[in-house]
């Protein structure tokens, strides 16, 4: 039988924490003892006897210190598989991969929305109301999946189509560098 568990806190860290923890401490301390020193401020000697909360306010605070890293640090070679915090890229609005088990928009599809909404000279409120109409309340270009943008841009070509008196094959199958020369 199991200890009863006498923190605050009603659950334990995660294994993916853990992992996360074990990760990105490796590109932010040099050493072993750097490590558990940072884990002696939260009064244990390993991320296994942390808390779930524990371990989140850790994860972020060694995320800040990995993209405050310059080269003069330590840096991971890129040869283990993680690129070195001044390698990293800006998270976008967009996305081309995998979060979870769904896809994010692709930076073309922003594009795209950007401008149809141009082109139907529609401003930011009224792009977030059709968006809200067409995805059932998502309320921004960022917050939509893949498929989601896809019914979005088909919406707005289909009323640029009614609007401007042009198929609406034509808009479809024209690509983004080429869509406002044709409408104008």
């Amino acid at each position: 039988m199991k200890p009863a568990n006498t923190s605050t806190h009603s659950f334990d860290i995660t294994k993916k924490q853990i992992k996360a923890i074990k990760t990105i401490s490796k590109i932010v301390f040099s050493n072993d003892d750097e490590y558990r020193a940072a884990l002696s401020g939260y009064g244990v000697k390993s991320c296994t006897e942390m808390t779930f909360t524990q371990a989140g306010v850790l994860i972020n605070d060694l995320t800040n210190l990995a993209d405050s890293k310059t080269h003069s640090g330590r840096v991971r070679p890129s040869s283990a598989g993680v690129p070195s915090p001044s390698v990293q890229k800006q998270k976008k609005y967009y996305g081309s991969g995998k979060r979870g088990y769904k896809r994010h928009l692709t930076k073309l599809q922003a594009e795209r929305i950007k401008i149809l909404e141009g082109l139907l000279k529609w401003n930011k409120d009224t792009t977030v109301k059709f968006i809200g109409k067409q995805t059932k309340n998502l309320s921004s270009v960022e917050m939509l999946m893949n498929w989601q943008a896809v019914k979005v841009i088909i919406g707005m070509q289909r009323i640029l189509s009614i609007n401007s008196k042009i198929e609406y094959s034509v808009i479809n199958d024209t690509k983004n560098y080429n869509l406002r020369g044709i409408c104008e």
